[in-house]
């Protein structure tokens, strides 16, 4: 699907909880969680837009080096939500 939107609260608050994790780095993707918008997106990815206005960050491009489980009802592990980067912005979460 092709349509620009904002973020269902889940997905802020993930991308909110990965920044807590990697210290002052998550500066960065704090920002640009709260003013990033889904560009596209399918069952498997969601595609960002992370506007010109939000402080860039210092991750090397590609996926950050923390990938959060997707757990299933009983808690065990059934994939998980690499985060990709380009050029200090986050582009894209990708369900693997």
């Amino acid at each position: 699907m092709n349509q620009e939107t904002t973020f269902p609260t889940q997905v802020t608050d993930l991308l909110l909880a990965i920044a807590a994790h990697i210290g002052d780095a998550g500066q960065s993707l704090t920002i640009q969680a709260r003013y990033a918008r889904m560009a596209r997106y399918s069952l498997t990815y969601i595609d960002l837009d992370v506007p010109e206005c939000c402080e860039l960050g210092t991750w090397e491009d590609g996926p950050l080096d923390i990938k959060p489980l997707v757990t299933d009802k009983d808690g065990e592990p059934v994939g998980e939500v690499p985060v990709w980067v380009s050029s200090g912005r986050t582009t894209l979460l990708e369900q693997a």
